[in-house]
């Protein structure tokens, strides 16, 4: 999985350094896709802000086997 269509954190525009949770989503792209996973991908983000946490984790878990099913049929063409 990859948290491909999300910033890795906050701008730098607004106070951040763009990369705030980087580390989570390098480790939730190491991780299988199951719901535990996108659990840890919150539990971790929301040690920075948890309203993205929840905003992450809820994301990934609805619209992240869309992404995949689209991948998938994109690398068939």
């Amino acid at each position: 999985m990859e948290c491909t269509y999300w910033p890795d954190g906050w701008p730098t525009w607004l106070g951040g350094t763009g990369q705030e949770w980087l580390p989570c989503c390098q480790a939730h792209d190491l991780a299988p896709m199951t719901l535990q996973s996108a659990a840890d991908l919150g539990a971790c983000v929301a040690k920075v802000s948890p309203w993205m946490g929840l905003i992450m984790m809820i994301g990934v878990a609805v619209f992240g086997p869309i992404y995949l099913a689209t991948r998938r049929l994109k690398k068939r063409n």
